[in-house]
């Protein structure tokens, strides 16, 4: 193979000042007023925009690595907190917690039970009316008899006889009598 332990000494820098590396002189000691920027290179142009677009890139690219990371920690801490329960677990809760306040509201409904069955009760209703209608009675039958005085004969005035006989129609009938009788006649039949 080739020999890589050549010497290298050939190759070290010489006092040729077309060998030298150059240095490069600052583009804005040329310009003729003070702080202007010279025109910039187009390829130059071209590779700063390329570099910018890169960082931009890149900025990104960590941007969408760290929203990833914090997702993925925000599930493993959902995973966590969530690490007992399931949805059965939360349904059997869930069911408990229903029978207990259906419980809670049958101890209500018993300590407030008293006064409303006085109050809705049809047979103490009922019991009440009998006691007032007794009562009623007791004070009518103890009242003290009222004093009756007779009334005074209201005076009778005679009155006229009346007719014991019936009148007599008059003997001679109207025209319209006679054709009212005609016509009840006529439909009579």
């Amino acid at each position: 193979g080739p020999d890589v332990d050549r010497d290298t000494s050939q190759f070290a820098p010489s006092d040729d000042p077309r060998l030298r590396p150059r240095r490069r002189r600052d583009p804005s000691a040329d310009s003729p007023r003070l702080g202007a920027t010279p025109r910039e290179d187009p390829r130059s142009a071209g590779a700063r925009l390329t570099l910018e677009q890169q960082i931009i890139a890149i900025e990104g690219t960590v941007t969408n690595a760290e929203t990833v990371n914090a997702m993925k920690s925000g599930a493993q801490a959902m995973q966590h907190a969530r690490q007992d329960v399931d949805a059965d677990v939360v349904g059997d809760l869930m069911d408990d917690i229903k029978e207990e306040m259906e419980v809670a509201n049958e101890i209500s409904e018993a300590i407030s039970a008293p006064a409303n069955d006085v109050l809705n009760d049809d047979d103490l209703l009922n019991e009440l009316n009998e006691l007032e209608e007794l009562e009623l009675e007791s004070q009518l039958l103890d009242a003290p008899p009222i004093p009756v005085a007779p009334l005074p004969l209201a005076p009778t005035p005679a009155m006229p006889e009346a007719p014991t006989t019936l009148p007599t129609p008059p003997a001679q009938e109207d025209a319209d009598m006679a054709a009212l009788r005609e016509l009840e006649a006529a439909m009579a039949m």
